[in-house]
């Protein structure tokens, strides 16, 4: 990965090969980390659809069926998105990774709150969606570098979370404290729970 100039989204679209990396988690499975495809519709609406409601509850999708599938698929090198999905080695979609590259300003006003003003040219929101079943084997933590990778040829600085976190999702909090997240602020979100916003600086 060529880390000299910033890239577009239209680059990760045209080169895809070029930014897929494989892992190996802890039972010997390979996955694969590439840019989301249009051909992925039918596995990413598979995916979406067999998610906990768990899971659910801590994502932010609008919904989890085929329309949403086929709202982010129509959505690649356009707006402000920029998508990775994980592929097993039977080619079912296991996980996406969500880069937001504008800030809104609602955003902006929250941490300034907090006492911190982000710099919206180099700054991204991220946000990881797992497969139940590929949850609590590590494979976050392997693909995290990669996460920093795409961040800084995004030419990026700092990372954000999408939405942050919930207060109580202690598991999701250790793996962002694992990672140099820090403590930005707290708040309450409409229905009243408490989400924590979370900051990297890369």
């Amino acid at each position: 990965m060529n880390e000299e100039k910033k890239l577009t989204l239209q680059d990760f679209e045209q080169n895809s090969k070029q930014y897929t990396r494989e892992v190996q988690t802890q039972s010997g499975e390979n996955i694969t980390f590439r840019p989301l495809l249009h051909s992925d519709l039918d596995r990413l609406t598979s995916f979406l659809e067999n998610l906990s409601t768990d899971t659910r509850r801590l994502s932010t999708f609008d919904s989890y069926d085929k329309v949403t599938a086929t709202e982010l698929c129509n959505a690649i090198n356009k707006y402000d998105k920029l998508r990775f999905v994980l592929e097993s080695q039977s080619k079912e979609i296991v996980g996406l990774i969500e880069f937001t590259l504008d800030i809104p300003q609602n955003v902006i006003d929250k941490y300034i709150t907090y006492g911190l003003k982000l710099n919206t040219e180099y700054t991204c929101r991220f946000g990881p969606t797992l497969a139940d079943k590929y949850q609590d084997q590590g494979l976050g933590s392997l693909i995290f570098p990669y996460v920093v990778k795409i961040a800084k040829l995004l030419g990026r600085k700092h990372i954000i979370l999408y939405g942050g976190v919930f207060a109580d999702n202690t598991r999701a909090i250790k793996y962002y404290e694992k990672h140099r997240f820090r403590i930005a602020g707290k708040y309450n979100n409409d229905d009243g729970v408490e989400n924590l916003d979370m900051i990297l600086d890369i």
